[in-house]
Formats: C-alpha cells, sequence, structure tokens
C-alpha cells in the first residue's frame, strides 16, 4: 500500500464525482433499504450525504499522496459499507459483527505491523514516526474497507436467491404522524368518482392516490408513511408493495386506463401488505412462549407466507396465499367505505 499518486488533482475529483455518483444510483437499484427508522426521502439524503461527506474528508486526507484509484475505491466504498450497516443491522447482526470484527482485527494488525518496525536513523525518529503513523492509518483504512467488502456478500446472495430480507422496523415520520382521515379529505376525495377520473392525468391520478395512502396510513396506524409511485411492472401485476422502501407501486398503463375503484382497490390492498408486514414484526418480537396465542394466529401465517411467497408465477398458489387473501378482503371493504362516504357527503 504505497503512497504513490497515479492521478492528477483535477482528475482525482472529477473521478470521484463520476463514480461516486454512479456508485448511488447502482446502490439504491440493488439493496437500498430505509435507515435509521427514517422514511424513504430522509433515508436517501442520508445516503447521498454520506457518500458526499465521505469523498471529501478521503480526498483531503490523500490529497498529497496516494492520489490513486484504491484509494478512491476506499473513499468511495467505505459510506456504502456504514449506510449497509446501519439499515440491515437489525436482520443481519451476526454475520456484520463478524465481518466487522475480523476487518478490524486485520487494520489494527497492519498498523502494528507499519509502527512497530525498527527505527533504523535515531535522529529523525520523529519524523519517522509521524510518517509511519499516516501509513499506518491510512493502511489500515484501506484493509478495513477491503475486509467490508464482505459484508455485501451475503445481503447478494439472499437477493439472488429470492429470500426476503426486509422486515424494518421504521420509526414515525412527519407525514405518518399526521391525522389524515376520509371525513377530512372528502373534497379531493370526489375526484374517485368515474365522471371526474376520467379527466385526469397520470399526476393527478398519483396525487389523489398518495392522500389515498395516507389516509391508510392514519387508519391502520402504521409507524411509517406510504409512498405511491408508477411504473412499469411485469405482466399482469398491477401493484406492488416494496417494504424496503415503504413504497406503492403501480402499473403506469394500469393507472391511465382503468377505472377509479379498480386502482383504490389495488392501493388499499398493497396498504394492507404494509399493515401485515408490520404485524410480522411485532410477531417476531415477541416470546416464544406467546407466540402460540390464538390471537396470533393469522400473523404467524403471515409470516410464513411472507418467508414463501409465491409472487404470481402459479396463479392458483398465489391467490390462496393469507396475505393475499385477507388484503384483498380488506381492499374491497375499503372501497366501499370510501364511495359510501363520498356519495353521502
Amino acid at each position: 500500500m504505497r503512497d504513490g499518486n497515479t492521478m492528477s488533482k483535477t482528475g482525482y475529483i472529477l473521478e470521484h464525482a463520476f463514480w461516486g455518483l454512479l456508485a448511488s444510483v447502482i446502490y439504491e437499484y440493488a439493496c437500498f433499504r430505509c435507515a435509521l427508522g427514517m422514511g424513504f426521502a430522509a433515508s436517501r439524503l442520508l445516503l447521498w450525504g454520506l457518500m458526499a461527506s465521505f469523498s471529501a474528508l478521503g480526498i483531503a486526507l490523500t490529497w498529497g499522496r496516494r492520489r490513486n484509484h484504491l484509494s478512491m475505491f476506499v473513499n468511495l466504498v467505505l459510506p456504502a459499507q456504514l449506510y449497509t450497516t446501519l439499515s440491515y443491522w437489525p436482520d443481519m447482526k451476526r454475520p456484520f459483527m463478524a465481518v466487522g470484527a475480523a476487518a478490524g482485527i486485520a487494520a489494527f494488525a497492519y498498523f502494528l505491523t507499519v509502527m512497530c518496525r525498527k527505527i533504523e536513523n535515531r535522529g529523525r525518529c520523529g519524523a519517522v514516526l509521524m510518517r509511519r503513523l499516516r501509513h499506518g492509518v491510512l493502511g489500515g483504512r484501506t484493509l478495513f474497507a477491503i475486509c467490508l467488502t464482505l459484508l455485501f456478500v451475503p445481503i447478494g446472495l439472499k437477493l439472488a436467491l429470492g429470500y426476503d430480507l426486509f422486515y424494518p422496523a421504521v420509526a414515525p415520520a412527519a407525514s405518518a404522524a399526521e391525522n389524515h382521515t376520509i371525513a377530512g379529505h372528502l373534497e379531493e376525495l370526489q375526484r374517485l368518482e368515474e365522471d371526474t377520473w376520467e379527466t385526469l392525468d397520470s399526476t393527478e391520478r398519483l396525487d389523489l392516490l398518495q392522500t389515498v395512502a395516507n389516509i391508510e396510513d392514519t387508519y391502520l396506524g402504521l409507524p411509517h408513511e406510504l409512498n405511491v409511485t408508477a411504473g412499469d411492472l411485469p405482466q399482469s401485476i398491477v401493484g406492488q408493495y416494496d417494504d424496503r422502501t415503504h413504497t406503492i407501486t403501480l402499473d403506469a398503463d394500469y393507472l391511465e386506463t382503468r377505472l377509479a375503484h379498480e386502482v383504490l382497490d389495488t392501493v388499499c390492498h398493497e396498504a394492507y401488505h404494509a399493515y401485515q408486514h408490520r404485524l410480522c414484526d411485532a410477531y417476531d418480537s415477541l416470546d416464544n412462549d406467546f407466540k402460540g396465542l390464538l390471537l396470533f394466529y393469522r400473523t404467524e401465517k403471515y409470516t410464513v407466507d411472507f418467508e414463501n411467497y409465491n409472487s404470481g408465477y402459479d396463479f392458483d398458489a398465489y391467490y390462496s396465499q393469507q396475505v393475499e387473501i385477507d388484503a384483498r378482503n380488506y381492499a374491497a371493504d375499503a372501497v366501499e367505505d370510501y364511495y359510501a362516504k363520498i356519495k353521502a357527503d
């Protein structure tokens, strides 16, 4: 781990900016999840803030020497590793502790090796020690970051194999703390009438459905916000809920072409999946002595369904899952409630 410079100062900054932006986008797409009980927007801001601050600090530490691609890698991977630890810690505590301990031991051993070498010229002892201190700290930092890349191995394997990692206990966000009700949004919800719905463009429909999601958030007592977006989903999937980011995604074509009550049903259905996930979180936190209570029978079935979720390739198996049966029943009742109150106004 030499102190050589292989990059110009301008190139060093520009490559940090380019690769940092690319790495952040790839990370968000591949394994992002909310961290520290925060909502999606705040978590994303934290990730980007860590990337920017660590890059700036790393550039400052290696500005005089070590302007090379290895230093740039360390400056960019460390904040991603820190964010991964913060966001995945509740689910992967043991492997993270093992990897962190191994990385710390390796880095400290390297530091001791550098510092404990014999000093030949006693007259320059102070200067030699300062140079070794810098070399040991930066070299140990590099070794620590390289070892910590193992953090991504269990996450990558589980994602590749299709296991569900995402059961965060997210603390209330500001938007979730607001008291949204049907009665409080009746004027806006009038746009769910089919004649009015037909006149709305996709953006206006999404705005209206975000209001619905806020109401469902209040009624279901969720400790986090629900986000509503639209995008291109696989064929036959009209909506889905991602518990990593607390996001309900509607198929864009479905949003543009279907009737209001159908899309409303989908949003309520997916919102109920968020509620089911939180029930599973609560169930997992119970002592084993209490998990057998009849009260938790349905939640236990939810846990099993989510762990072995059938996403729809086998329609009969998908349709008969308890999480789907209950979500359909809840959504049907919710749609009836919305329109009854809208028409009564």
